[in-house]
């Protein structure tokens, strides 16, 4: 019944007050339809929106936060953020920027947050230097306590910055070399053109082989 009345207010979304419209976000997402749910998402992107850019795309990530979150509501989401980031006029470098080191903050991280970042550092390779202080961060936070944002870090790391992988502690190094198979051969790689240029443990260059 919720579902049925959220789609009759997608065209005077923007009319709506920011509490009521935030309160119908997972059902506007959840929408039978997804054109349904990309119009009206759309609508929230306009100028006259109550939400600025950065606002609205932490709003749908903080949905992904769920640990319930299920698989099909992920898929719609995911398909959701992107339609926002393709509109380059709308999610420039800086309210990406903004977006992220919001949800950076957040006590639980956002699912999405890996797969957007390493979207974001691929759309704007001027923002690499940030992208780098949010992988240092992540690492402060334990991010391989969290299977699905760990194997995004892997993955952006490997692209940006191989050596924040060098200065994980030894058992997660250990674990990443043994159950991630890709990140191996290009992390010995960096390791072994840069270990005269860059301090490499000891302990590391024995698990990659090098010493």
């Amino acid at each position: 019944k919720r579902t049925k009345e959220t789609q009759f207010l997608v065209p005077v979304l923007n009319s709506m007050g920011r509490g009521l419209i935030a309160d119908q976000l997972k059902q506007i997402v959840n929408l039978p339809k997804e054109k349904m749910a990309q119009r009206a998402i759309k609508q929230l992107m306009l100028p006259s929106s109550p939400f600025e850019a950065a606002e609205l795309m932490v709003m749908l990530h903080d949905l992904s936060a769920d640990p319930n979150v299920k698989p099909a509501f992920l898929k719609r989401l995911l398909s959701l953020v992107h339609m926002c980031m393709k509109n380059r006029e709308v999610y420039k470098a800086e309210q990406l920027a903004v977006a992220l080191r919001q949800m950076l903050d957040r006590q639980r991280l956002p699912k999405l947050l890996m797969r957007t970042l390493i979207i974001t550092l691929k759309t704007y390779p001027q923002l690499k230097d940030f992208g780098i202080e949010m992988l240092a961060t992540l690492v402060r936070r334990r991010v391989w306590d969290d299977p699905h944002l760990w194997k995004g870090f892997l993955k952006c790391a490997i692209e940006n910055q191989p050596a924040i992988l060098l200065q994980l502690p030894i058992p997660q190094i250990k674990s990443m070399l043994l159950n991630n198979k890709s990140v191996r051969q290009p992390l010995i790689e960096f390791a072994r053109v840069n270990r005269n240029v860059i301090r490499i443990r000891r302990e590391v260059l024995d698990l990659l082989g090098l010493n």
